[in-house]
């Protein structure tokens, strides 16, 4: 497996957290000390036995499990045509449900841990494969017909919403409670000096994406929004006086 395993013992992990299983649980289906499962997980040194025993353990098929690591796919970008962004805007239910699909989760995870009722489950898988989403399998199998990492474009209806909302209701706190952070910079840049801090920016944004993926499947996580942004801009309140321009 090589470089991938790391990829494997991440998605393993994230499964295990996912359904309430401990170290403990595996060790025992693995017939190993926890001590011992705790080496295999640290080394990333796995059989290919051992990652079948623990899909009968989660109670998932090994293809599947398989097939829901990011390989080669990390990179990759999907989007949505504008005829799907427009239904899901539309139907919030719909979209709640396909973003947790983007996640990883399947049908039969989304009814476990989510209040949506069996007869709403079945109506939404239906709508999404006939928007061309999915594929329905069985009650509780899809395809997806999708991969690597799902974005909105600015432009487009999904991207609009978003940004509306963004201006609207997340900028609307007072950014006072413990885990909240807000700050704002006047910064001076030469013209074109910005490309350097924009490729930054784009680095601790992946950084951060990736950090939180580690995150996303404990039992407590929260989630939280983070917005980025850069272009001219004179403060209110400087205005007073006008700079006078440089002898050169």
């Amino acid at each position: 497996m090589g470089s991938n395993t790391s990829l494997i013992i991440d998605s393993l992990k994230s499964h295990l957290k996912l359904r309430g299983l401990s170290y403990t649980d595996l060790a025992k289906n693995w017939k190993l000390s926890v001590s011992s499962t705790k080496r295999i997980m640290a080394s990333e040194d796995i059989s290919l036995s051992k990652i079948e025993s623990a899909c009968e353990l989660m109670n998932i098929p090994v293809g599947e499990f398989l097939q829901r690591i990011p390989f080669d796919k990390s990179s990759v970008i999907f989007y949505l045509t504008p005829d799907q962004e427009n239904k899901l805007v539309k139907d919030a239910e719909a979209l709640h449900y396909f973003l947790l699909i983007v996640e990883g989760f399947n049908p039969t995870e989304i009814l476990r841990d989510y209040t949506i009722s069996a007869e709403k489950n079945i109506r939404i898988l239906n709508q999404l494969e006939k928007w061309g989403l999915l594929e329905v399998l069985t009650k509780s199998r899809i395809k997806r017909k999708f991969d690597g990492q799902l974005r909105f474009r600015k432009e487009g209806p999904l991207g609009r919403h978003l940004e509306s909302l963004m201006k609207t209701k997340f900028f609307e706190t007072p950014f006072n409670e413990n885990d909240d952070f807000f700050t704002f910079l006047n910064l001076n840049f030469v013209p074109g000096g910005t490309q350097k801090l924009k490729q930054k920016l784009l680095q601790i944004s992946k950084e951060l994406m990736a950090e939180s993926d580690s995150h996303r499947n404990h039992p407590n996580a929260k989630d939280f929004g983070l917005v980025m942004g850069l272009r001219p801009w004179e403060s209110p309140f400087t205005k007073a006086f006008t700079r006078r321009k440089k002898q050169t």
